[in-house]
């Protein structure tokens, strides 16, 4: 991540790579992960944070109209917000249950916590807010409460199974 070599094969090579395939964005996942490794293991990664920061902030200089949309990363998207045209938060109100199993309801304290950081950037520096929220098949009356309530907040809800293979679509 500090690399600039790294990085200027990033700018130069991938992204390039990729809008000549026909795509107008770019999905960035796992931002936080650097903000993590800082925390845990301060010498041998002191800086990653800032150079993540440094990255998005270099895409977004050298590629201004590119779509560039975070994935979680809740550590480091106050850091990161100026620079993205969206956020991408899962598990609002329902998340899969990789303890047991099945699907679990958000607790309310997460999602308060989340959305409230959500808004607070989408009013601040006018970024989308999409979110995901996993549901077991069949419950269309949760599906499209689901996406009600995300519409609510101003969100723009996706809603599927937790492996991503079906989308469901409220039926209004």
């Amino acid at each position: 991540m500090r690399s600039e070599e790294w990085q200027d094969v990033l700018l130069d090579e991938v992204i390039p790579a990729v809008l000549r395939q026909g795509f107008d964005g770019l999905m960035l996942d796992t931002l936080d992960v650097a903000a993590m490794l800082e925390e845990r293991f301060p010498d041998r990664f002191r800086g990653v944070k800032q150079a993540m920061v440094g990255l998005v902030r270099k895409i977004r200089e050298k590629y201004p109209d590119l779509i560039l949309i975070s994935n979680n990363g809740y550590t480091i998207l106050q850091d990161l917000a100026p620079f993205l045209s969206g956020l991408l938060a899962e598990d609002i109100f329902m998340m899969p249950d990789f303890e047991h199993g099945g699907y679990k309801q958000v607790p309310a304290r997460d999602r308060f916590e989340k959305v409230r950081l959500l808004r607070s950037l989408r009013r601040e520096h006018g970024v989308a807010v999409l979110n995901i929220d996993y549901v077991p098949p069949g419950e269309e009356r949760l599906v499209r409460r689901c996406m009600e309530s995300s519409r609510r907040l101003g969100f723009v809800p996706y809603v599927a199974e937790k492996d991503l293979s079906e989308i469901y679509d409220a039926k209004d």
